[in-house]
């Protein structure tokens, strides 16, 4: 593919012959920038553009501006493409003059984005020939009231991630039939997208893996997603000799939760996995004996951890440096005395480090979105974790800060996003210039180009579910209004307070006061309309 760049706007068509380009009003001289292939998927506004140019028919392309003066010209082999930037909004500007320079991605990037497009192209090949989840239908294909719950909507009948079917003796991935009776459908295409991002399959089993983000929103079940994911990959098999060793780093105040939601949903089949949590232990030795009883389980093993245990017991010097380097440079770490409990850390610190970042063969961080700064302590020891398998939870993936949002998916695959200097020039800079309030239209549809390319890349990365997966499965909304009618009692005092507000008004207006005093007077008549007697208890507060 041949590529080139003006620095005018661009309506780029999704054929797979031709790119399409529109120009608008044109300077004189006119800069070249890089187009991608994920650029060509976009028309911003959706015009039709006027003039079309094969992929294949040229080696470099000379762009005329209106007054046919003669502009800049920048020639760009097939191998050249390869190693430039695969976007064409990738410049900082300011005023009306753009300055679109060629930007060269680090080779770590490249890698990370070619190996996702592999990923992705593999997986599109396995979802035409399987599709493991089953609903219950009767010999015709239609659902039954048998084979439907409560709201008419299809039950699950199976759910297979993986056949096996390279392998001599196939042992097929499956969640257990006691789970699938308590999973909805998205909750299984959930377990579905957490084995393709970490496994993918059994004959990948041996590589890295990667990382995915459970972006459902609250209520939607994400618990029940990953304690179903776990049970399956735990108890199989092939997996579980490569894969045994689970850490749930969560909140500390749904560390108990997790772990009631583990009993919960395996209750009867804790024979099959063990899990255990840290943060109820309070001394350093006992925390340590607990680590080392889950490495040393024969059967796999869960251990949920709070987010500020793990950094507080892994979170070393050197990470200490590293934040100091970043904030602020060439200032040396002042050295204090340790208290005795410190000190009994520090000597302990690097076992903690040993197990808890490289022992994991897989890593779950439920509420995702804390780990939105690369200058905390948290970010920087939870990034050391040796294992590739990483899982985000969250149920707002993504808000207004693009920095925080690339920081989690950083985390769950690295490089993919680039450098954090990259993902500002490819993405957040651009974004952040199209929803300012004095962008301009060119702005605008830059932005939505952008986001469009962001959106598409992480699109197996990120399964993003709202609440209208449950529209058919809750029931309607009934909402009633009851209307009370006042006592006498009730009524004689709302008209005297309004008496006494009137004369109180008369008075404030004669001296020149103005205002209204809304919320006073609320404060006031909730009293009297809720019951009259909390107005002497109002008094009896005020007398004391």
């Amino acid at each position: 593919m041949k590529a080139f760049l003006c620095s005018s706007p661009l309506q780029i068509d999704s054929d797979d012959n031709d790119i399409i380009v529109d120009y608008e009003e044109a300077d004189s001289d006119r800069k070249c920038v890089v187009l991608s292939d994920d650029e060509c998927k976009v028309n911003s506004n959706g015009n039709f553009p006027s003039t079309s140019l094969k992929k294949n028919s040229v080696n470099s392309l000379v762009c005329e501006s209106k007054t046919k003066k003669k502009a800049d010209i920048i020639c760009i082999d097939d191998d050249d493409l390869l190693k430039l930037s695969d976007d064409d909004d990738l410049a900082e500007y300011t005023g009306d003059k753009h300055n679109i320079p060629l930007v060269r991605l680090a080779q770590e990037t490249l890698d990370a984005e070619k190996s996702e497009r592999e990923r992705r192209k593999r997986l599109e090949e396995s979802k035409s020939v399987f599709n493991g989840i089953e609903l219950n239908t009767d010999d015709s294909g239609c659902s039954t009231f048998e084979c439907t719950d409560e709201h008419g909507n299809p039950t699950l009948k199976s759910v297979m991630l993986d056949r096996d079917s390279e392998s001599q003796t196939p042992i097929p991935v499956r969640v257990h039939p006691f789970l699938v009776k308590v999973l909805k459908k998205h909750q299984a295409e959930g377990i579905q997208f957490l084995y393709n991002c970490t496994i993918e399959s059994l004959s990948r089993l041996d590589e890295p893996g990667g990382g995915a983000i459970l972006g459902h929103c609250m209520g939607l079940g994400k618990t029940l997603q990953i304690i179903a994911f776990l049970h399956t990959i735990l108890t199989h098999e092939k997996i579980s000799k490569k894969i045994n060793k689970v850490l749930v780093v969560v909140p500390k105040n749904v560390v108990l939760n997790w772990m009631n939601e583990f009993e919960k949903w395996l209750y009867g089949e804790t024979d099959s996995i063990n899990y255990l949590e840290l943060d109820s232990w309070k001394t350093h030795e006992e925390r340590l004996k607990t680590i080392k009883r889950w490495i040393n389980y024969e059967r796999p093993a869960v251990l949920i951890i709070g987010y500020e245990l793990f950094r507080i017991l892994t979170f070393t010097d050197e990470d200490k440096a590293n934040m100091n380097r970043n904030k602020r440079k060439n200032i040396p770490l002042k050295r204090k005395l340790l208290t005795s409990n410190e000190e009994k850390l520090a000597n302990l610190r690097p076992q903690f480090c040993e197990y808890l970042q490289n022992a994991p063969h897989l890593i779950v961080c439920d509420e995702g979105h804390k780990l939105k700064s690369p200058s905390t302590g948290l970010f920087h020891t939870i990034n050391r974790i040796k294992t590739k398998r990483r899982i985000c939870m969250t149920g707002t993936p993504l808000q207004n800060n693009l920095e925080e949002y690339y920081c989690m998916v950083n985390f769950v695959k690295p490089n993919l996003l680039g450098s954090l200097d990259e993902f500002k020039s490819r993405f957040s800079n651009i974004i952040k210039c199209g929803r300012a309030k004095d962008a301009s239209a060119y702005d605008v549809r830059r932005m939505r180009r952008r986001c469009h390319v962001l959106f598409d890349r992480l699109k197996c990365v990120l399964d993003w579910r709202d609440y209208s997966v449950l529209r058919n499965s809750l029931p309607p909304k009934q909402e009633y209004v009851i209307n009370i009618r006042l006592t006498k009692v009730q009524i004689d005092l709302y008209k005297k307070y309004l008496d006494f507000r009137n004369l109180i008004e008369e008075r404030r207006c004669a001296s020149g006061e103005v205002g209204i005093r809304l919320l006073y007077d609320h404060l006031i008549l909730y009293r009297v309309w809720t019951h009259p007697y909390l107005l002497v208890e109002k008094m009896k507060l005020e007398q004391k």
